[in-house]
């Protein structure tokens, strides 16, 4: 599946999405002041994403992987994946939480390979923590994509992972 960049509207548009669904999560009966309605948020149910999920907003480490994260369980629930998609909510939660998750175990040697190339990329966390964090998400997913093994994903992962790694590489 080729990767296509997904506008910056478009990416502001799901992380209010985000806000939504975790605010109606809350038990919140309304969506919260600024958001995007369901019916914008849904504008690419099958989009692939292209990096950096979470862009020039200022936020730290964990805060990008936690928005990074719930932006892939936005994704995930417009493909109608409900598992994937509370995989993905597990982790930003736990990302946003003390100690920040580590990436996925490896299920593979080529994914051994890029865990541990991700790894050393981790002094950019402070540096550049919002591509750091698109490229842990976007790992996480690769991960997972491969573990389950359903072949059908909303989101190319692997690519995403590999030229956000190569910008952090470029930039460090």
């Amino acid at each position: 599946m080729p990767s296509v960049a997904i506008p910056r509207p478009l990416a502001r548009a799901t992380a209010a999405a985000l806000a939504l669904g975790l605010a109606a999560c809350a038990g919140e009966t309304s969506p919260p002041e600024g958001s995007v309605s369901p019916a914008a948020a849904a504008m690419a149910p099958q989009a692939v994403m292209a990096a950096p999920i979470v862009q020039g907003q200022g936020l730290d480490f964990p805060a990008a992987l936690a928005e990074a994260y719930a932006t892939m369980a936005a994704y995930e629930d417009r493909a109608g994946d409900a598992g994937d998609a509370a995989f993905f909510r597990t982790k930003a939660m736990a990302a946003a939480s003390t100690p920040v998750p580590e990436p996925e175990s490896a299920p593979t040697g080529e994914l051994e390979r890029a865990r541990a190339a991700l790894m050393l990329s981790m002094s950019a966390r402070d540096t550049l923590p919002e591509q750091l964090a698109t490229a842990q998400a976007a790992y996480d997913c690769w991960a997972n994509d491969v573990r389950v093994g359903t072949g059908i994903t909303p989101i190319d992962c692997e690519s995403l992972f590999r030229d956000t790694l190569r910008d952090i590489q470029a930039r460090g």
